[in-house]
């Protein structure tokens, strides 16, 4: 019952993203055009979102094999369709230009899907079994970091709050900060990975001193975060 709603909330979010983002029925905007609007320093290139597309096939993927017999609690399965609910909800949220209660559903999406990766990694014995039931929601937590934070750019922005420069650069260490002690603290290189996808994917202002300085101290962190917690991963599988 578990595996079944949680796999027909995944063909939702998959049908809902696919009708916001290639139509405007939804607000009478795009995804894209949402994105355009509140566009702002934090924003990155548009290839950077097809991160998405790796979410979703790996997520349709850990439901294929849950539905044919693999091994999966029911207490995740339901976490998995509440996460898929709350994706859905946000992005009416998001198309209908409610920014507030959209960052309340990107935070509850975030803090879901946390509780999903944290009982799928106690589970992993080995680095496959790892890559197999933890790896989805290891890319999907890492990139709702920073989801989350370009959630709360758009906000400020939309509330037009100044030194737009500032919080943006403070925003760029909060974001590095939380994925970075994520992957030290779970020995998961996946976390500094995304983020280093996000932040080589910002513009590089070099009129703005201060974001740029921010921005290449964080491109640096994150990718001597990704060496270390790659490591440390290595080490946590290599004796079994």
């Amino acid at each position: 019952m578990e595996g079944a709603l949680a796999a027909l909330s995944f063909a939702l979010v998959i049908a809902v993203n696919s009708l916001a983002s290639a139509t405007d029925l939804l607000g009478g905007v795009t995804t894209a055009e949402v994105s355009a609007k509140y566009e702002t320093l934090l924003t990155p290139r548009g290839y950077v979102f097809s991160i998405w597309f790796l979410i979703y096939f790996l997520l349709g993927l850990f439901l294929y094999r849950a539905l044919r017999g693999a091994e999966v609690s029911s207490k995740v399965l339901r976490l998995i369709a509440l996460s898929n609910l709350l994706n859905v909800l946000w992005i009416f949220l998001w198309h209908y230009g409610l920014l507030e209660l959209s960052l309340i559903a990107n935070l509850a999406l975030f803090f879901t899907m946390a509780l999903i990766y944290l009982e799928q990694d106690k589970r992993a014995l080995s680095a496959r079994a790892w890559t197999a039931e933890v790896l989805p929601f290891s890319i999907y937590l890492g990139w709702l970091v920073v989801a989350v934070t370009a959630n709360m750019a758009a906000l400020l922005r939309f509330w037009e709050v100044g030194a737009q420069e500032v919080w943006a650069s403070a925003a760029l260490y909060a974001a590095s900060g939380v994925a970075i002690a994520l992957g030290l603290l779970r020995k998961d290189f996946v976390f500094p990975a995304v983020l280093s996808w996000a932040l080589w994917g910002i513009e590089y202002p070099r009129e703005l001193a201060l974001f740029a300085l921010s921005l290449t101290a964080t491109r640096i962190f994150g990718l001597v975060a990704l060496l270390v917690a790659l490591l440390l991963f290595l080490m946590r599988f290599a004796r079994r």
